[in-house]
């Protein structure tokens, strides 16, 4: 197929109509017909005196058009459920100053329902394992039992894809209550009695249970907020980098790879001014604090279809960098099992 077709100039016929007549710039038009009519008929005047014939590009696309072909093919606003698969398998790996690597994996199942003006989620995780084995110290599976027991839990999304809140958060607090005597049963003792009283009171403390799910590192990557993915300049983020510790600021910046013809990947990178680490653990800052020690980093990568929208891939990783050395870091990546 030609990459142009010959136009028979008509008289009183203007470049810069015919170019806008395309939707080209006239100047654009005119470098075109020139690179391809040869040492004559070349264009020097918009009312083309002179000239017989013009060259015009089939299927041309002006630079406007090509960018917003591009950012069709990214997530967008609103929140859509068909940007999700139904299950994802889920790996994380933490490395802590104080403790042995820890790596969990698991299934997580999504369930979606819109309730009046709602849009509802909700997740219920399965087949977990620890460094591809399945858990069987005590204290891990008690752990795992409790989580599990409160499961499927529901968020109300917002329009950009951000979750908003638990939905009716206190039908969580009564699910674990009536598990609560089975797993006390089965795992017996006093350590045992102690986690279940934790979790119960953290379950009673609504808001405070939102805010620590919301701001984990399985939500922020799972849920991303759509604006992200056409973001052309730094902004601002405020991300959790360790459980229970408070939010930071971090300035993030955005770069989008089209280069696959069915596939986007967006890669999302921010960074802290400097901080405490003793706060951060502690997660108590102290605005007083002199020793500003360290700082944070997160990586967020998404792979996402560029006709369905749907995200085939996520990984985020977490750093907390203390004297140039990673005293910190949770990674998480996530991909469809279908």
């Amino acid at each position: 197929m030609s990459e142009f077709f010959i136009y028979k100039i008509q008289k009183g016929d203007l470049l810069s109509i015919i170019a806008k007549r395309i939707g080209m710039h006239a100047v654009d038009l005119e470098f075109f017909h020139n690179s391809k009519c040869g040492t004559s008929g070349k264009i020097y005047f918009d009312n083309l005196i002179g000239l017989s014939y013009l060259f015009i590009p089939v299927n041309y696309q002006s630079e406007e058009q090509k960018r917003k072909l591009l950012i069709n093919e990214r997530l967008n606003s609103p929140f859509n459920k068909n940007f999700f698969f139904p299950i994802y398998h889920i790996k994380e790996i933490i490395n802590t100053f104080s403790t042995p690597e820890i790596e969990i994996s698991y299934d997580l199942n999504l369930i979606f329902n819109d309730e009046r003006s709602n849009k509802i989620v909700a997740f219920k995780r399965d087949n977990f394992k620890k460094s591809n084995q399945k858990i069987d110290s005590k204290m891990s599976n008690l752990a795992l039992k409790t989580t599990q027991s409160i499961e499927p839990i529901s968020f109300v999304t917002k329009q950009n894809g951000t979750i908003d809140h638990i939905y009716k958060p206190n039908e969580l607090l009564l699910r674990f209550l009536d598990k609560k005597e089975e797993i006390q049963d089965f795992y017996i003792g006093v350590a045992t009695e102690k986690y279940l009283e934790n979790f119960e009171n953290d379950l009673k403390n609504e808001e405070k249970f939102s805010k620590t799910i919301i701001a984990s590192v399985l939500i922020k990557t799972l849920f991303p907020n759509l604006d992200w993915f056409h973001k052309n300049e730094p902004w601002n983020e405020m991300i959790v980098f360790y459980p229970n510790s408070f939010p930071i600021e971090v300035i993030c910046q955005a770069q989008y790879n089209h280069n696959d013809k069915n596939q986007v990947v967006t890669t999302i990178e921010g960074k802290s001014e400097r901080k405490n680490f003793s706060d951060i653990i502690s997660g108590k800052e102290i605005s007083e604090s002199y020793d500003f020690n360290c700082h944070t980093e997160i990586t967020l990568e998404y792979i996402t279809q560029k006709t369905t929208k749907k995200i085939l891939a996520a990984n985020c990783t977490l750093k907390i960098i203390k004297e140039k050395e990673i005293a910190y870091s949770h990674v998480l990546s996530l991909t469809t099992t279908l």
